[in-house]
């Protein structure tokens, strides 16, 4: 029963990381955390984490810590879910027709794993869906309102399946799974690479909604200087949204797609998938050995980094 109602829940995953140093050693790890998560609490998880590292377990130890520091996570990240979600019905007076644009960013990979360090660049598009729910609403309505007819029933049931797989390929999961196979290497470097992505993912949105919060800033503040009876037609003239954009159609679009602006991150659709020459060796992927001494450089330089 309770596997059921949890698989009715929309998934939306994000990324957390586990750093602290506890009796001489040092706990560092990553991995995605589903926000609607029913069936197990971040104590729990910190719980069972302990006992496999063979952690002290207690009040003020390692487990409480691990705790707090999920709580915490998961809470800043879901103030960015929640502003996503709201601007997802964002609108302006001024809303452009052109909706045949990319918000490619560039996402830097650099992951260790053992002796082994992977390095590769990659442009990412904004405009997929980051929350990855949408395809399970609307499973999750099938399952709710099971149709009479066996012939719509395996319908439904085919197109929700065919969809999910479908929008698994635009997740960073599913780039890391085949950028790792493509290179031959697996275990820790799957989940570390769809993590970074994700954490790169949401530093980006936040700029973005950083931009739209100013515009809406703007917007109130034209709107309070004009006259009420005037409210509309100042709010048009001399309110400047030319960075901020929407799409009117609802249907066919990203949800996102509504409040993507002009400038910040907007690009062309690409037509071509092959780099130049020239680019290939700064956006192609490369797998080292390192020494001892060459690991430790590369974790000073990423400590100085964040």
């Amino acid at each position: 029963m309770h596997l059921t109602k949890n698989s009715l829940v929309p998934e939306i995953l994000v990324p957390i990381k586990i750093d602290f140093e506890v009796q001489d050693f040092r706990v560092q790890d990553s991995f995605s955390w589903n926000i609607n998560e029913t069936l197990i609490t971040p104590e729990i998880f910190a719980e069972i984490m302990c006992t496999d590292l063979e952690l002290p377990i207690g009040p003020g130890l390692a487990n409480e810590f691990i705790s707090e520091s999920i709580h915490e996570q998961i809470s800043n990240h879901l103030e960015t879910i929640d502003l996503l979600e709201s601007k997802s019905h964002f609108s302006l007076p001024h809303e452009s027709e052109d909706s045949d644009f990319e918000l490619r960013v560039p996402i830097n990979i650099e992951i260790i794993s053992g002796q082994m360090v992977l390095r590769d660049q990659i442009e990412w598009d904004l405009s997929l869906n980051p929350l990855d729910y949408q395809t399970t609403k609307f499973i999750n309505e099938y399952k709710k309102n099971k149709l009479d007819s066996d012939s719509e029933s395996s319908f439904y049931l085919n197109y929700s399946n065919f969809m999910k797989n479908l929008e698994f390929t635009k997740t960073p999961e599913c780039f890391s799974k085949n950028l790792c196979s493509d290179l031959g290497i697996g275990g820790e470097f799957i989940p570390l690479v769809s993590n970074c992505i994700r954490e790169q993912i949401f530093r980006f949105q936040k700029e973005r909604l950083n931009m739209i919060l100013k515009y809406e800033t703007k917007a109130k503040s034209n709107s309070l200087k004009a006259p009420k009876n005037e409210f509309s037609a100042q709010a048009s003239s001399n309110t400047d949204f030319s960075d901020v954009e929407s799409d009117k159609d609802s249907e066919g679009s990203n949800q996102l797609g509504k409040w993507y602006g002009k400038e910040l991150f907007k690009q062309n659709s690409i037509t071509n998938v092959y780099r130049n020459e020239s680019d290939v060796d700064d956006w192609g992927p490369s797998l080292e050995a390192l020494s001892s001494e060459e690991i430790d450089r590369v974790l000073l330089a990423q400590e100085r980094s964040r």
